[in-house]
């Protein structure tokens, strides 16, 4: 025993020192000059990809709903969007571009810190060309694999972006929250998500060799493989111990930046204490993502470069690096002017024409938008349940939304699910049950610290449609259509108009069929079809009074167009107050959240300005969540 603690004594000893080493070297490719080198091409490259990311989406989003005749996307188009070949050209252009993007910015930086460990500098035209010599080489389709590795297995995991394209890209939101909403596929999804982690480990240098060692992708998969296999363990720790040590120093920054300006302007200006939290509160999560994508992904590749040295200097094979990547080439002044004339003319047109397509973020946000709370004050009290709806009206909430099936007897009851199983871990149909049957199975015991809700049943829609009534709220309805309903609409409309809820009513779903159905039997209520994404266009959708948006589908050009429409936006589900004020700035009419308290606090606290104040709350955003 003594021995084996001996060793592992002896183990985590070796481990420190070379970490301690991994520091010092990584240290060394941040010298001032060659620090100042890599923060402006890192600066360039996130806007590069913002300017150009933001015409990428319009040229791809305009050509996808045009040859497709999609305008937007939810679970009820979602097998015809998935089965239309346009889809996957539009998927693969996104990719393409977010490809470049990344391997541009890579190129930039191995290029720079190869330099650094022969103890040369460089510059940011030559970082330019080491980043358009890799972007050329991927123009072969052999090289085409690296998509994959690059923009769909490293977003995939989330661990280690080595770009700002790279940190920006992500699985959609609506694609991920119906893998959370299935028992079965969160487990498989969390089986799967553990293999793509070990596979990603294995061929970690994958990319570090295709770029330094100038070989196809497929044979850098290999490389990577051996050049890495005696060191995953390795790997892994100093992987995990550095990326801790970023992110707390990140964090620590972003925190300490907002919180002091705060504290100087509430000292010269003499303003409140409220002003103080809403410049913390509208900046250091702004800040927090900028330095993440830009600062980070750089760091990242630099981390990786400093191990691909070490094991190269292991095996003794520096002879395998492509030499273009210690070339300094110092190039023609007059190619160089014409270039960098041509560089900034381009973007310089393409921001001004941004700058104009947005300028209606000059005047003031309209209104205060309103909360919603989605299936009750949830976080409080469990979700669709009476005690749920009661807080949510005693905190004076404008609105509410609910889910709403049909039991075998034809009773309208409030569920998300169309089984028990995540509430009450009874996996009982709520369909092929009877709302009598349903009494038996308590919801509330699952609710921690929340023991006085532990008889709490499935409420009917007639119970909740009667407290509404009584406190003067607003209802969202969302229906959940199954195959055993028995004029599922034609009851929901009866219980509206039975409580005269008329006017304080909007019907909801995923599927247009049932919002058609409910517009053919009462044109006069509101109603919208929910949406994961939506494009230009969505006016033209039928059957609807309003939209309502997942909150990762808004963008000020989607709201402005619905406003000028006369349609109201709803969007859902914001329980992060880091995101309102992003929602703020589009201008959006209600907010749908599980945690209205703590949303209604980011409101009152957010900033309403016009002018430059919404556009770089707008900028910011962009940076930070581009592509998610």
């Amino acid at each position: 025993m003594k021995e084996r603690v001996q060793k592992l004594k002896g183990n985590a000893k070796t481990f420190w020192s070379g970490f301690k080493l991994f520091l010092k070297n990584l240290i060394l490719f941040f010298k001032k000059k060659d620090g100042q080198t890599i923060l402006l091409f890192t600066l360039f490259c996130s806007f590069l990809s913002i300017v150009g990311g933001r015409y990428q989406d319009y040229i791809i989003s305009f050509l996808f709903t045009k040859l497709s005749g999609f305008s937007f996307v939810n679970m009820g188009n979602m097998v015809e969007v998935a089965g239309s070949p346009f889809t996957y050209i539009a998927v693969f252009l996104v990719l393409i571009c977010a490809t470049f993007f990344s391997l541009f910015e890579i190129g930039g930086l191995l290029h720079v810190y190869s330099m650094a460990q022969v103890g040369r500098d460089t510059n940011f035209v030559n970082m330019m060309l080491a980043g358009y010599r890799t972007c050329r080489r991927t123009l072969n389709p052999k090289n085409w694999g690296i998509i994959i590795f690059l923009i769909i297995l490293m977003p995939l995991t989330k661990v280690f972006p080595l770009s700002g394209a790279g940190y920006k890209a992500a699985v959609p939101y609506f694609i991920t929250q119906g893998i959370q909403s299935n028992p079965r596929f969160k487990y498989l999804s969390l089986i799967a998500y553990a293999l793509l982690l070990f596979v990603e480990l294995i061929y970690l240098f994958a990319i570090v060799v295709y770029v330094m060692e100038g070989t196809t992708f497929t044979a850098a998969l290999k490389r990577s493989r051996k050049l890495g296999e005696w060191h995953l363990m390795n790997t892994f720790l100093t992987l995990v111990l550095f990326t801790i040590l970023v992110n707390f120093s990140i964090n620590s920054i972003s925190s300490i930046i907002p919180v002091n300006i705060a504290e100087l302007v509430a000292m010269f200006a003499k303003q409140s204490v409220t002003v103080k939290q809403q410049i913390i509160g509208s900046y250091v999560y702004a800040l927090r993502q900028v330095i993440k994508s830009t600062i980070g992904p750089a760091l990242n590749t630099a981390a990786l470069t400093v191990l691909f040295y070490t094991y190269l200097e292991e095996k003794n094979e520096f002879t395998k690096i492509d030499r273009r990547m210690f070339q300094f080439v110092e190039p023609d002044r007059k190619k160089l002017r014409f270039g960098i004339t041509v560089v900034t003319v381009t973007l310089t047109a393409m921001t001004a024409g941004l700058l104009w397509h947005y300028r209606y973020l000059m005047e003031p946000v309209a209104s205060l938008p309103k909360v919603c709370a989605h299936r009750g004050d949830n976080v409080h009290a469990p979700e669709n349940t009476i005690p749920a709806y009661e807080l949510a009206f005693s905190e004076m909430l404008p609105w509410v939304e609910t889910d709403v099936l049909m039991t075998k007897d034809g009773v309208i009851v409030c569920s998300h699910d169309t089984s028990l199983a995540r509430v009450t871990g009874a996996n009982v149909v709520i369909g092929k049950t009877t709302y009598e049957e349903l009494q038996k199975y308590e919801m509330g015991s699952w609710v921690p610290g929340q023991k006085q809700y532990g008889s709490v049943h499935v409420p009917t829609l007639d119970e909740l449609l009667k407290l509404t009534k009584e406190s003067g709220a607003s209802i969202q309805i969302e229906l959940k259509p199954q195959a055993t309903d028995q004029n599922l609409e034609e009851e929901v409309i009866r219980l509206i108009h039975k409580y005269e809820l008329e006017d304080r009513c909007m019907v909801i779903s995923l599927w247009g069929n049932a919002i058609k159905r409910i517009h053919e039997l009462d044109p006069e209520i509101k109603t919208a079809v929910c949406v994961n994404a939506a494009w230009k266009g969505y006016k033209d959708v039928p059957y609807k009074t309003n939209l309502s948006i997942s909150d990762n589908g808004v963008n000020a050009d989607l709201v402005r167009e619905m406003h000028d429409a006369g349609v109201q936006v709803f969007c859902w589900t914001v329980d992060s107050m880091d995101d309102v004020q992003y929602l703020v700035s589009c201008g959006v009419d209600v907010i749908g959240t599980n945690d209205p308290l703590s949303i209604m606090e980011a409101l009152s606290v957010a900033d309403y300005k016009g002018g430059f104040n919404r556009l770089f709350h707008i900028i910011l955003h962009e940076i930070a969540t581009m592509g998610q």
